[in-house]
This record gives C-alpha cells, structure tokens and sequence, in this order.
C-alpha cells in the first residue's frame, strides 16, 4: 500500500480492479477505485450486490503477520487485519467505487503505517453463481 494507484487482475477471472487512489486522513483510509471486467447493463439491485462483497471483498493484512494466517480459516491475527469497510458507489456507468477502513474500529492494526500493509482483494466475490442441470447417477 506504498503507492497511491496500482492496478489487480485476477489470474482466473476477468476481473480486474484499478486503484486510482489511497488517502489516510486521521484513523480513516480511503480507497477510490474502479471495478473492471464487470457485464455491461447491471441493474441498481446487481450494483447494491456488488458494493455489499466490497464491504468484505478487501481486507488490509500486515504484511509481517501474511505468513501466520491459516489457510483453512484466513483471518489475520487480531490486530493486525481489518476485512470490513463501508462502500459508497460513486458511478455506476464507470463502477466506480470508494472504501472506507476504519483503522481504529472493531477490527484494527496495531502501529498502522500504509508501507506495511497488504490489500488483499477476493475477486471471487464478484462472479455470479451459474445454474447447473441436474444430473443422475446410476448405481449398480
């Protein structure tokens, strides 16, 4: 989180998310940024689901804790990840979005400083589930 725009991709989506800036201000971080890959035409009730996963679809992880997080329940270490933050879309034409960490909330990093944290950002989160035929298996 040591610069201000970067860009995500997901390596099995296309999904991609652009990060146009992060901003400290007091124990608030702000992140602006823009979702990419998305179906065109979304309905107001598909960008209401989409900015309800960003609230948990980013968490900020200190990077000295990354290795201490167990696979089976990835939850960093207390004080030392915040995996919630408020939403507010800003264009839904462009999926233009900001999040809003609280650093000193519920969930918090001890000695916060932006140089020792990772975004880490679940694209999963962002594709729907497809309908699948049923299917039968015979036994004999």
């Amino acid at each position: 989180m040591d610069k201000k725009d970067f860009i995500l991709k997901s390596k099995r989506l296309n999904l991609g998310l652009q990060v146009n800036n992060v901003t400290q201000s007091g124990e608030k971080l702000v992140i602006d940024y823009q979702l990419n890959g998305l179906p065109k035409n979304l309905s107001k009730g598909e960008f209401e689901i989409i900015k309800s996963n960003a609230e948990y679809g980013f968490w900020l992880i200190d990077k000295k804790y990354l290795a201490k997080i167990d696979p089976e329940n990835p939850w960093p270490p207390k004080n030392h990840g915040i995996p919630v933050n408020k939403v507010k879309l800003i264009d839904n034409e462009t999926a233009h979005f900001q999040s809003t960490f609280e650093l000193n909330g519920e969930y918090k990093m001890k000695n916060f400083k932006m140089e020792n944290t990772i975004l880490q950002f679940d694209f999963s989160n962002f594709v729907p589930a497809k309908e699948l035929n049923p299917l039968t298996v015979e036994l004999q």
